[in-house]
């Protein structure tokens, strides 16, 4: 929440700063495919294929004085 408030009143403070501002956000899916890697299978145990991802929000602030 307090996060979101911060963000919210950044953006509205925005048009008022002679700044340069940037937001982008990356996005990293990842996939696994476990076939006994690093110790064999048990008997019964069949593969498993897990996707996870993981995601970014960038945002940057550029000012005569200030680089954040």
């Amino acid at each position: 929440m307090k996060y979101k408030l911060l963000i919210l009143l950044f953006i509205a403070c925005t048009p008022f700063l002679k700044a340069q501002v940037s937001i982008d956000a990356e996005i990293r899916p990842r996939s696994e495919f476990n076939d006994g890697v690093k110790s064999l299978l048990d008997k019964g145990q069949s593969p498993a294929l897990v996707t996870s991802q993981r995601s970014r929000l960038n945002l940057s602030y550029l000012d005569d004085r200030v680089s954040t």
